[in-house]
């Protein structure tokens, strides 16, 4: 038996592994997968027709990299598939469109169109158990399952859901709220009763890794649902639906970063005209449905311009923020005799002082008190923050901020909270510590006239706490704070306005992503939906399939009621 040469075996291997790495090191550069990642960047969906963009930003440098043009009407959000430092696509959310786009987020290219039943709403929440993505009706309380892997929808909910039932109770023994059957038709449209807009359904979100809500504005409703894989495919099952005392908004998890978190939090809107406030409820997931363990009330006698919008939780998990955009209206308008009879003395002795003027004392026996009601008629519109107790859900306290706000972020290493004023030239900074106001940054920016906002929906802070960062919406201009000093402290120029977006630190795109599938499951869940992309638009003016059924029916009565019995 020969010696065993151990070089030359060493030599062999070596040899092998050289080649092997070579040969992968090639594969790799093929897929571009060591390229290097454009690290903290942030992608901004710009809605502004006809030039709809997504705008991609290093917010660490404080450069703009790229503006890509983008298919579809309304581009709002710029939902990351998967969470922000993992996922490998994101999705464009075109609100006026029956569509939505993929795009790769590594290169900001486009991958593929997934048509849709319905105009999506939003599709920010993910499902990491199952990836998938919960995306949402902006004209019904309905939804789909898209797969974050396959690209593809794998599931459907809602479509059976009629419209504007939010008076009717108890909801459980309200036959007109559901269809027997499934309604795919693109005519079909619903209406919110409350604030926010003409976005049927609120915010998705995922409960667990089995069930998920709709929010329902036009029936002031909550539902739940089960999910259950089928094959390739989702069922969905309703196993629940809670009414509000309005239309709800958005709900958030206690912690977002628990899969297994069982409390959740939702800020109803209110209803000025029916002297309805809104309310904080808090929920707990038990046996797959949620229980209401807690209610905070808001003032009904400031309820004047007050209505709910987003919630956020603090660091700490102790405190919810609720802002609320105009909570009261500052001033007084002169509408009751006392009010008048104390100003007419006030005017009075002003006229029977020696030292003024004829003219002055004429000037204010006949022109004082209508010129000082009209000073008191003049109004300036603020909102408010609401921090309230987890615990017990009480309202710790009140804060002052700028009209429009809606929208908190945290620096948990300064104990600050910043709140997006939307319609206000300024940013509020709060004392987490203290739970009290500090100051108002001002945003010394132009607005172009384009849009209503002058904030976006999307803010950030930095990880270390220092800075924080926004779009300056109607003027299209990115600006970051320093949280040391509390001054703005830069800005880059975009144009456009961008609405909503998210900011990532690190994508990990890696080489051994499969293929997304060719189709996008439209023809598998709605086979006899027709392609919405492709029918007039005169289409989709016409009145919901529920109205027509309702004029036909009150015909019918009406003949009824009015017929001749002799």
């Amino acid at each position: 038996m020969k010696k065993l040469n151990y070089k030359m075996v060493g030599l062999s291997i070596i040899s092998i592994l050289s080649l092997t790495f070579t040969s992968a090191m090639a594969e790799n550069d093929a897929c571009d997968c060591y390229a290097p990642y454009k690290e903290h960047i942030v992608q901004y969906a710009d809605e502004h027709n006809p030039d709809n963009h997504i705008i991609t930003i290093n917010y660490d440098t404080m450069q703009l990299l790229n503006i890509e043009p983008v298919e579809g009407s309304s581009n709002h959000h710029a939902d990351p598939m998967g969470t922000l430092s993992g996922a490998n696509y994101m999705m464009l959310v075109a609100k006026g469109s029956y569509f939505t786009t993929v795009w790769d987020i590594k290169s900001d290219t486009f991958i593929k169109k997934i048509n849709l039943p319905f105009r999506p709403r939003s599709s920010d929440t993910y499902n990491k158990k199952r990836n998938l993505i919960l995306l949402n009706s902006r004209d019904r309380p309905a939804a789909v399952l898209i797969d974050a892997q396959k690209l593809k929808m794998v599931g459907r909910a809602g479509f059976n859901i009629r419209c504007n039932h939010y008076e009717a109770d108890p909801i459980e023994s309200n036959f007109l709220l559901y269809s027997n059957k499934e309604n795919f038709d693109p005519n079909f449209k619903c209406y919110a009763p409350d604030y926010g807009g003409d976005q049927i359904s609120g915010h998705p979100l995922w409960l667990s890794a089995n069930e998920f809500i709709i929010i329902d504005r036009a029936n002031r409703a909550i539902h739940v649902y089960k999910i259950k894989k089928d094959d390739d495919l989702y069922s969905t099952k309703l196993v629940q639906t809670i009414r509000t005392n309005s239309s709800m908004h958005q709900m958030i998890p206690r912690d977002k970063n628990n899969p297994h978190n069982k409390i959740f939090f939702g800020m109803t809107e209110g209803n000025k005209d029916l002297n309805i406030a809104p309310r904080v409820y808090k929920f707990k997931l038990k046996h797959g449905k949620l229980k209401i363990t807690g209610i905070a009330e808001f003032e009904k006698d400031k309820i004047e311009g007050m209505f709910g919008h987003n919630l956020y939780i603090s660091p700490n998990k102790k405190y919810l923020y609720a802002p609320v955009a105009a909570h009261y209206i500052l001033g007084k308008s002169i509408t009751n005799d006392r009010d008048r009879k104390n100003i007419l003395q006030f005017f009075n002795k002003i006229k029977n002082r020696s030292h003024f003027s004829e003219a002055f004392k004429r000037f204010v026996a006949w022109k004082g008190i209508s010129y000082y009601q009209n000073i008191f008629k003049e109004f300036k519109k603020q909102g408010e923050v609401f921090i309230i107790r987890t615990k017990n859900m009480k309202v710790k306290k009140v804060v002052e901020a700028g009209y429009g706000a809606g929208h908190v972020a945290f620096s948990k290493q300064k104990h600050l909270a910043i709140v997006t004023n939307h319609l206000d030239n300024f940013v509020t900074i709060i004392d987490t510590k203290h739970k009290k106001f500090i100051k108002n940054i001002p945003l010394n920016f132009e607005r172009e006239g384009i849009f209503n906002l002058t904030q976006s929906h999307m803010q950030h802070v930095s990880e270390d706490g220092e800075y924080y960062y926004n779009f300056w919406t109607d003027g299209g201009r990115f600006f970051r704070i320093n949280l040391d000093t509390l001054e703005l402290d830069g800005s880059i120029y975009t144009g456009g306005v961008p609405i909503q977006g998210n900011f990532y630190k690190e994508v990990n795109t890696t080489c051994d992503i499969p293929a997304p599938d060719t189709n996008d499951g439209f023809g598998e869940l709605f086979e006899d939906t027709p392609d919405l992309n492709d029918v007039s638009k005169d289409m989709f003016k016409s009145e919901t399939i529920y109205s027509k059924r309702f004029r036909k029916r009150f015909r019918r009565f009406h003949k009824w009621f009015n017929r001749d019995d002799d």
